[in-house]
């Protein structure tokens, strides 16, 4: 099961990347600033793969909250990585790679930290125990 939840947030991700490439290159070519560009690309792209990474590789709803989560996370480790390439003077393609990086280490906290559904207290099933409150 968790080698088929990883194959599908690759797959969105390969998608997200996609998206977030073509709205990109059409903005950029409509001559937009190319921070206006990226920032819009990159709403786009994390509405979907929020959305996708939601219903069908965690298969729990979508929230507004955690949506805001997780994009202020990933919109961070964005910056982190692009920071810190370029404190050290290197090439962006190491930023992206960091990025994937943190991306994929988020993709194992992910379940846990955004997407757990909420389990329902079911006082029923829970056993008397005496002495213990």
């Amino acid at each position: 099961m968790r080698l088929k939840r990883f194959a599908r947030y690759g797959m969105v991700g390969i998608i997200n990347t996609l998206i977030h490439i073509a709205v990109f290159t059409a903005l950029s070519s409509r001559q937009y600033p190319a921070a206006a560009a990226n920032l819009i690309a990159f709403a786009a792209a994390s509405a979907f793969g929020f959305a996708a990474n939601a219903r069908w590789t965690f298969g729990t709803k979508a929230s507004f909250k955690h949506y805001a989560c997780f994009v202020l996370l990933m919109g961070f480790a964005a910056s982190a990585s692009g920071l810190a390439s370029d404190a050290l003077a290197m090439p962006p393609q190491v930023a992206a790679v960091g990025f994937s990086a943190i991306s994929l280490i988020y993709a194992t906290c992910a379940r846990v930290t955004l997407f757990l559904p909420k389990q329902k207290e079911n006082h029923e099933n829970i056993a008397y125990r005496p002495g213990v409150e």
